[in-house]
């Protein structure tokens, strides 16, 4: 079974995402346990790919809008 991963990604932290986010650390473990955000178990800690905090990011952003 191939898992295909990318040389390039990076695994970061709970602390770092709360970084990235400027969110507390509490706040990405609610996205965590609302299924929000995707992460991984590396035996007793939970890490987080980039691309996929990227993709997040994309997804909740809101479009403008123009009222003229």
């Amino acid at each position: 079974m191939s898992i295909g991963l990318n040389t390039k990604s990076k695994l970061i932290t709970t602390k770092e995402v709360a970084e990235i986010l400027n969110i507390s650390e509490t706040g990405v473990r609610r996205l965590i346990n609302g299924c929000k955000i995707r992460f991984y178990k590396v035996g007793r800690n939970i890490r987080f790919d980039i691309k996929d905090i990227e993709k997040y990011l994309e997804q909740i952003s809101v479009e403008p809008v123009d009222f003229t």
